[in-house]
């Protein structure tokens, strides 16, 4: 049986700076919702920033 993949610190780090810099864009993106994710669609990053933007933008609605 293969040995299951280690994931690498860099591209830890990076996903979670992707999340972070997602999350960023939402809270300059208020009110109006739109903001450019700089990341290809299709790959890890791009999912990372979509979902801290999308988090970011669900919080601010329970903050209302």
């Amino acid at each position: 049986m293969p040995e299951p993949l280690i994931a690498l610190p860099g591209v830890e780090q990076e996903g979670a700076a992707a999340f972070e810099r997602g999350q960023a864009m939402c809270m300059h993106a208020m009110p109006k919702g739109f903001a450019f994710n700089p990341y290809p669609p299709g790959t890890v990053l791009h999912d990372n920033w979509l979902q801290g933007y999308a988090g970011a933008w669900r919080e601010s609605g329970k903050r209302k």
